[in-house]
């Protein structure tokens, strides 16, 4: 998972769409028709686009991980990323991998890549090659354990910020027994070259699949392309199933963790951070989730812990539901580095994020659908209509829609309808110090994890 990704994409996802909103511009229209194989095509032609992104994208993340092989799903991303193909030698991921990108989320996988526009045949061929024909080694699996390890250090602790917003939310939504965001390393470092082969053979196929191609393209040629390249792919199997039951919110216990960390990025103070599940899109709270979740940008804003016009990190809140992520964190240096706590998060979470007044709920709820209108359709913004266009971003929620269709005008109309007590009565839920996952993270030398009750609580 590239965390650096997660961050663009969040920040896209509240300051660009909710400029776009005022951009106006007929109903978009992109082009989606299915192959007899199953995979799903959204192509979307940007003429104001200055590039091309294709992204290919997989029904499944790390909440379908089997038992045991926590990180399963994450290893072979990485090996999709980086093993040969028939037209492409193995990469070297710290050289030979401009306009690449991957995640692996909580129920979908995404690789994408950005060229210039007269490469994307080669984008598309390269896509349909990694589907169908990619070549993994044995070399490829040491050199992903070794970057995975990394990785997953650097995400529980190495970079302290980072490590204490997974910890935390470890906490506030828990996964099955054994597994962990990302992966565990003792568990991927038994994952075998022909285990990696069987899950890349039998579910990265087009019948798990969407390709969603946006930018500045022709659209008919595109989708012969995009026939001749895929249409012959054999489908897979039955989808992985999930470990945890569709639509169970496992909540921790609102107890604090304390983690330390050696090596990895330079010291610098404890971080603290504090962490609320937030409802799902099939939830009846979703609609109030997502006031809450502008109202929470808004009160930061207000307070001075973030910027609309300047990017910080750690950014002080984080909540990417365009990444199919239901927490919502929040993320700041220890006020005191001698005895750090999350206390002081949590209290400006109660102050700031329930019992809104009047002023305060009229202004997210006006908020809310600009700041996810493209992401789940709520408004008939027009990426044809942008200044400028991200074709990243417009590619990803263009798959992210294929794969989790959300009805907008039922979420619209079921947003007009919210009113303050409702708001706050979910917020009182949502926000209560019981449901809260907090943790720090700070230096200790070469001692990693051990997590244990942290003062003051």
């Amino acid at each position: 998972m590239i965390a650096a990704a997660k961050r663009v994409l969040m920040v896209l996802g509240v300051l660009w769409t909710a400029a776009a909103a005022a951009a106006g511009g007929p109903p978009d229209n992109p082009r989606t028709f299915a192959l007899d194989n199953g995979l799903r095509v959204v192509l979307t032609p940007l003429p104001r686009a200055a590039d091309v992104t294709v992204n290919l994208s997989f029904a499944h993340g790390w909440e379908r991980d089997p038992g045991g092989r926590s990180g399963l799903a994450h290893f072979v991303e990485h090996l999709v990323c980086t093993a040969a193909t028939p037209s492409t030698p193995a990469r070297d991921p710290d050289r030979t991998m401009k306009g690449w990108n991957g995640q692996t989320l909580r129920r979908w996988t995404y690789y994408s890549l950005t060229v210039a526009p007269d490469e994307v045949e080669g984008a598309v061929r390269d896509a349909a090659e990694r589907m169908d024909a990619l070549d993994i080694r044995p070399s490829d699996i040491e050199r992903e354990r070794g970057r995975i390890a990394r990785e997953l250090a650097n995400m529980h602790g190495g970079q302290l910020a980072l490590g204490a917003v997974n910890h935390a939310r470890a906490l506030a939504d828990r996964l099955p027994e054994g597994a962990q965001r990302g992966g565990d390393i003792g568990q991927i470092r038994a994952i075998t070259l022909e285990e990696a082969r069987a899950f890349h053979e039998a579910y990265n196929r087009p019948n798990h699949a969407v390709l969603s191609v946006a930018g500045k393209f022709d659209g008919a040629a595109v989708e012969t392309l995009v026939r001749e390249r895929f249409g012959a792919i054999a489908p897979g199997g039955a989808a992985l199933p999930p470990v945890r039951p569709a639509g169970e919110r496992a909540l921790g216990p609102g107890h604090q963790a304390l983690a330390k960390a050696g090596g990895g990025f330079p010291d610098g103070p404890p971080h603290a951070a504090v962490a609320f599940a937030m409802p799902a899109p099939d939830s009846p709270d979703f609609a109030a989730g997502l006031v809450l979740s502008a109202a929470a940008q808004q009160a930061a804003v207000k307070t001075g812990k973030m910027s609309m016009t300047r990017q910080t990190f750690p950014p002080f809140l984080e909540h990417a539901p365009l990444l199919d992520d239901h927490v919502l964190c929040l993320v700041e240096p220890a006020d005191d580095a001698e005895k750090p706590t999350a206390d002081p998060l949590l209290k400006w979470a109660t102050e700031h994020l329930t019992g809104l007044d009047e002023a305060e709920f009229t202004a997210a709820k006006f908020a809310a659908p600009g700041m996810y209108g493209l992401i789940f359709g709520l408004t008939p913004q027009d990426p044809r209509a942008f200044p400028q266009v991200n074709t990243f971003f417009i590619a990803i929620t263009r798959a992210r829609q294929a794969h989790f269709p959300v009805d907008g005008p039922k979420l619209m109309t079921r947003l007009a309808g919210l009113t303050r007590e409702e708001v706050n009565a979910v917020a009182a839920r949502l926000f209560a110090a019981e449901r809260a996952g907090m943790a720090v993270v700070m230096r200790g030398g070469a001692e990693k994890g051990g997590e244990r009750e942290a003062p003051g609580r």
